[in-house]
């Protein structure tokens, strides 16, 4: 039986081996199909000029923004460098003088600045400077037929001796002023004589010659000039001063407009001073009261007993009273002498009260 089972397993492995194998047929795999995309439509013309200008606005937004971020750290990181200067700052030295005429003084048609430590000493019609710079001399002559008229019979004030002055004389010019540069024959003083086509009337300064920082202090001071507006032509009243005493007291001359009742003053010194009797005002046209007020109780006015110091004139009260003084423009009212102290305590108050 064994035997038998073994004959059946030979038989059939020699007849596997001895059948050919069968062809298997493989089924065809298929090719995956891929869907066809459509090509996107053309755009049109403004589709293209949309995007275009989108484009340009937002390279414009762009630059704009970088342009501010690198204007702001520039800023931020490099401050802008100060600018110095080599030199000292200017300024101006006349900045602190003093202003000529003082408000208390009879104005004149101009102004000008002095060194506040200078001393201002008003001589009558002649106003000098002094300080450690040295002395400055001026008078305003009022009108006068021209330059070369004033020139040419220039007396100093104090004297009746005219000016002889050397033949070269310089022409100057400061601003609104100009005349001419001219020293005396003996060389030791230097004269400025000035005029403007705004003032009626001729300005004069004068310093001597050697002192050269009075030639730049006059400078500087010319260069602080000013009109006050207006053409200005006053005219002149000229006297003497009196005192019941010897020598004459410092004091100021009250000249009273009895129209408007301005009163204007003029200083003086004093004979002590170096100081005549005489005495120049300027004033604008007009009618006026004049006095001579060497204390407030001691006063000199200009009456009829001032005109004729006589006991038989100055013994009646109608000849302490004011003189009315017409002042007239380019002219000069002379012989105005203020010399009435004679006066008794109820004829000055009567004088007082109608001055």
């Amino acid at each position: 039986m064994e035997q038998d089972n073994l004959k059946k397993l030979e038989d059939d492995l020699q007849n596997l081996t001895q059948s050919q194998p069968a062809e298997v047929e493989l089924a065809a795999i298929p090719t995956p199909v891929v869907p066809e995309i459509p090509e996107p439509p053309k755009s049109s013309f403004l589709t293209k000029l949309a995007k275009f200008l989108l484009l340009i606005s937002f390279l414009a937004i762009a630059a704009y923004f970088a342009g501010t971020y690198v204007l702001n750290k520039k800023s931020a990181v490099t401050p802008t460098p100060a600018v110095t200067s080599s030199s000292a700052p200017t300024t101006d030295p006349t900045a602190n003088w003093k202003t000529y005429p003082p408000s208390t003084t009879i104005g004149l048609p101009y102004t000008f600045r002095y060194p506040a430590t200078s001393e201002m000493v008003e001589a009558q019609d002649l106003v000098y400077f002094k300080s450690g710079n040295g002395t400055i001399y001026h008078r305003y002559l009022g009108k006068q037929t021209d330059l070369g008229n004033a020139m040419n019979n220039f007396k100093p004030w104090g004297t009746n001796e005219q000016v002889v002055f050397s033949k070269d004389k310089k022409q100057v010019n400061y601003g609104l002023l100009s005349g001419y540069k001219l020293t005396s024959n003996d060389g030791n003083n230097t004269f400025l004589f000035l005029e403007s086509t705004k003032l009626n009337g001729i300005l004069v300064f004068h310093y001597p010659t050697v002192e050269t920082l009075s030639e730049q202090l006059l400078d500087q001071i010319l260069s602080t000039f000013k009109f006050l507006g207006g053409t200005f032509s006053t005219g002149t009243v000229s006297g003497k001063l009196c005192y019941p005493s010897e020598g004459i007291p410092s004091g100021k001359i009250v000249a009273k407009n009895i129209t408007s009742g301005q009163e204007f003053n003029k200083n003086y010194a004093g004979t002590a001073a170096g100081v005549g009797v005489a005495y120049i005002f300027n004033l604008d046209p007009g009618t006026y009261h004049l006095k001579f007020e060497a204390a407030p109780t001691n006063i000199g006015y200009y009456t009829e007993c001032a005109r004729n110091s006589t006991a038989s004139v100055c013994d009646l009260d109608v000849n302490h009273k004011n003189i009315n003084v017409l002042v007239v423009e380019s002219q000069e009212t002379k012989n105005v002498d203020l010399c009435d102290f004679y006066a008794t305590p109820d004829q000055s108050a009567d004088i007082e009260a109608t001055f």
